[in-house]
């Protein structure tokens, strides 16, 4: 009894799956429109014809409730993140953190050790350390450098490793009280940007999708200033302290910009700090402008393209 009434609801969630999907009533119509020609109109459209139309689109149709449904599963079964990436968006040491984490295919081929050096120069250029200030701590598959080189709480921390996932992240610290609009976009595009280089493909793939998470964490009790790169009005007297905005973004191969992440964040921390009326002016900021705002001394750095 209990097995047919299984067979039943799972056959009805199918039909319902497959009646969503407007493959299947494009199938219908060649079919309805095919027939109907052959049966009321002079026009003889070849039965095989409509047939085959009809059979094509069914068949599309049920694909795409296959593809949705293994999909689901893969998110269900993907093996957890390392203890240490579950735990990046949870700083909350010394002051107010960004953290930014992408996430996606590690290399097919095997992994080689000299890439550990390039990335670590790389971060050098990109964003603006001196290698002397680094400590660098390496493990099998697993690359740490923290910027001071002292045993408190770091300014800056890079994290990456490969195995079931590629994964990195990067994390900056300050103890500004409020915690300024424009130091939180440009660290978060120089983010950005290490994240599209070169060297980042033989950590994460091209191929497939990358997932972004991004997170403004342990806010100071004067929160953050939009000033001097916007100027929108605040409404909110909401408690600051503490709070924590969090935001995820899927980015695919033939997305070629990230800027929309950072203006769609840029409006996440907006939003959550009480202020309004800064669409239209979030929506015209420009690399530019956000560099006069809290200029960064960096050399060589690879700017997040626009759209």
């Amino acid at each position: 009894m209990y097995h047919h009434e299984l067979m039943r609801n799972s056959l009805r969630t199918y039909l319902l799956a497959v009646l969503r999907q407007w493959w299947t009533y494009a199938g219908l119509a060649a079919g309805i429109v095919g027939y109907g020609l052959d049966i009321f109109t002079g026009l003889k459209v070849p039965a095989p014809i409509w047939i085959v139309l009809f059979a094509g689109c069914l068949i599309v149709a049920q694909y795409l409730v296959y593809h949705d449904v293994h999909t689901k599963l893969g998110a269900v079964n993907a093996k957890p993140l390392p203890q240490w990436a579950m735990w990046a968006h949870n700083a909350n040491s010394d002051g107010a953190w960004l953290s930014l984490m992408v996430v996606g295919r590690p290399p097919t081929g095997p992994f080689e050790t000299s890439t550990l050096d390039k990335i670590i120069e790389a971060t050098v250029t990109t964003v603006g350390l001196s290698r002397d200030d680094l400590r660098i701590e390496t493990f099998a598959g697993f690359l740490r450098i923290k910027s001071p080189n002292i045993d408190g709480t770091p300014e800056f921390l890079l994290q990456l490793g490969i195995g079931d996932y590629g994964i990195v992240v990067m994390q900056w610290r300050t103890q500004a009280n409020p915690v300024s609009l424009a130091w939180v976009l440009r660290h978060l595009e120089l983010g950005l940007a290490f994240t599209q280089l070169d060297v980042i493909q033989r950590v994460i793939r091209k191929t497939g999708t990358r997932r972004y998470s991004v997170s403004l964490g342990n806010w100071p009790e004067a929160g953050v200033t939009p000033e001097p790169l916007l100027k929108p009005r605040r409404i909110s007297t909401n408690w600051m302290k503490g709070g924590q905005v969090l935001r995820q973004f899927s980015v695919t191969r033939k997305q070629k910009t990230l800027w929309p992440i950072l203006l769609a964040f840029a409006a996440a921390v907006l939003g959550d700090a009480g202020y309004v009326d800064f669409e239209a002016r979030l929506a015209s900021l420009t690399a530019e402008s956000l560099s006069a705002a809290d200029p960064i001394e960096i050399a060589n750095s690879a700017p997040v393209s626009q759209q």
